[in-house]
């Protein structure tokens, strides 16, 4: 772990612990002015007590908050100093890795909004062994030319998820697999707008004859946006660079287009928190989860499709469901978690329904159905490994098949 980030550890701590205490001073303040609405409140010197009681709590709870953000100041300047000089990053190993993307997932984007914790958050780019990569030292000894495969992965993992038979697919037909690692709980269009970036400066360098993005769950719809952000640059600069017209395929594994069944119950059971008083700092609480998973609602790609409501109170689906652009083909990858064929529309992967896992969106392309197969499945499974060779190879992809 490097300096910074030890630093950013701390300050991640005091963040998380302060709002919990938050919360729980909340519930507990509710709850005591809940008893000034019942009938001992008439009791002689009762609403007094209760609000000399509840000055109390606020204070001790306000004095607790400002020794955490003390203790996290000096630890974190403590255990930075203690760091050896040379040390690896926590991004770099596995297991640092697998704890920061689910930091990320869950509150990604109020850590990378504030400087002290920023660092705790990887920002999109290519890995290799874990570690960053520029797209200049990337491409550094690849011909010009050489198509390139992009990997995205979902909510909550990392560029290790994917299993090595899926990289090396692509790899006959002479596709690089270039692994992609972001932080998920940004919102889809800013990591989408940061991906077209990349792939701008990787096409800049190498100028890829073929372009093939593989995009599992949440990584699907942030290519998605990256590609719809590509064409309106390309349409600004008269088609300048042409990164659509080499694009093979957008390949989407198990990502919901038209939301998260998860997300959906978990925003409405909020929604029912809040309506009451003794609960709705709970439902506070649950609506400080990141961007985006509340962007996995109903597979929102950019601010508009919220229709100019906050995500925290939209509830009905406004998103605007348009095609891929450029014509670029979209081979949608769906799992089947039952054996049972009428529990599909209701069980899907086990995370995402059959329905959103389709593109319906008037896209050229195909849908490929996995039986037996999860959500996380679909990061190992050899059906999708043949199904990413079948199309590096043909350079298109295939019809709609059960596989």
């Amino acid at each position: 772990m490097l300096a910074e980030e030890a630093r950013a550890t701390t300050h991640a701590a005091a963040h998380v612990l302060t709002q919990i205490l938050s919360t729980a001073a909340a519930l507990q303040d509710g709850a005591m002015a809940a008893v000034l609405r019942t009938p001992a409140a008439r009791l002689p010197g009762m609403a007094a007590s209760v609000g000399r009681t509840r000055q109390a709590c606020a204070r001790v709870y306000r004095a607790v908050e400002l020794g955490t953000e003390t203790v996290a100041v000096a630890g974190g300047e403590v255990w930075a100093q203690l760091t050896p000089a040379g040390s690896e990053s926590v991004h770099s190993s596995r297991r640092g890795a697998g704890t920061t993307a689910a930091l990320g997932a869950a509150i990604g984007d109020s850590l990378a909004a504030e400087p002290r914790t920023r660092a705790l958050l990887p920002e999109l780019g290519i890995r290799q062994a874990g570690k960053p990569v520029t797209a200049a030292d990337f491409v550094a000894d690849l011909p010009s030319g050489t198509p390139l495969c992009l990997f995205l992965h979902g909510l909550g993992c990392h560029e290790g998820h994917w299993d090595t038979s899926l990289l090396q697919a692509v790899v006959p037909a002479g596709y690089i697999p270039v692994m992609i690692r972001y932080n998920t709980g940004l919102p889809i269009d800013q990591n989408g707008a940061a991906l077209a970036l990349l792939i701008d400066e990787l096409d800049m360098a190498v100028a890829p004859q073929r372009w093939l993005l593989v995009g599992h769950s949440m990584g699907g719809l942030v290519a998605r946006r990256a590609l719809e952000h590509i064409a309106e640059s390309e349409a600004t600069t008269a088609g300048q660079g042409a990164v659509l017209s080499r694009m093979t395929a957008l390949v989407t594994l198990g990502s919901p287009h038209s939301g998260s069944p998860v997300e959906k119950g978990a925003h409405l059971a909020l929604s029912g928190l809040a309506r009451l008083p003794s609960t709705r700092p709970i439902a506070q609480f649950g609506h400080r989860r990141s961007m985006g998973i509340k962007d996995l609602r109903h597979g929102a790609l950019r601010p508009s499709d919220w229709g100019g409501r906050h995500p925290d109170e939209a509830i009905a689906d406004r998103t605007d469901k348009r095609p891929l652009p450029g014509a670029v083909p979209h081979l949608a990858v769906v799992a089947r978690w039952s054996d049972k064929r009428w529990l599909d529309p209701v069980v899907g992967d086990g995370i995402v329904r059959e329905a959103s896992a389709r593109h319906g969106r008037g896209d050229l392309g195909g849908t490929a159905v996995l039986p037996d197969c999860s959500h996380l499945g679909l990061l190992s499974d050899q059906r999708v490994a043949e199904l990413l060779s079948d199309i590096s190879e043909a350079g298109r992809p295939s019809t709609g098949r059960t596989v």
